[in-house]
C-alpha cells in the first residue's frame, strides 16, 4: 500500500511519505474492517488491499506529470 500512497502524493505534489503513512493506516484498518465484516480470511483481506494499492500507484504514476520531465 505504500507505493500507492507515494505516488498518490507525487500525483497530488504533496509530500510522499505523509500521504503512504497515511494510506498504509487506513490499509490497515480497511483491512481489519473487511476481516470484521465478512467472512473472508486474514491473508485474502491482505491480498485485495496489496493488489488494489499496487494498481492504485500504477495508475497514478502513470498518469503523473512529473515522470515526463
Amino acid at each position: 500500500m505504500a507505493f500507492g500512497g507515494i505516488a498518490l502524493g507525487y500525483f497530488l505534489n504533496i509530500y510522499p511519505i505523509w500521504t503512504a503513512t497515511i494510506v498504509s493506516v487506513s490499509a490497515a484498518m480497511g483491512i481489519t474492517k473487511l476481516r470484521k465484516s465478512t467472512k473472508i480470511s486474514g491473508d485474502a483481506a491482505i491480498a485485495v488491499m496489496l493488489s488494489g494499492g499496487l494498481g492504485m500507484g500504477v495508475i497514478l504514476v502513470s498518469a503523473s506529470p512529473w515522470i515526463y520531465h
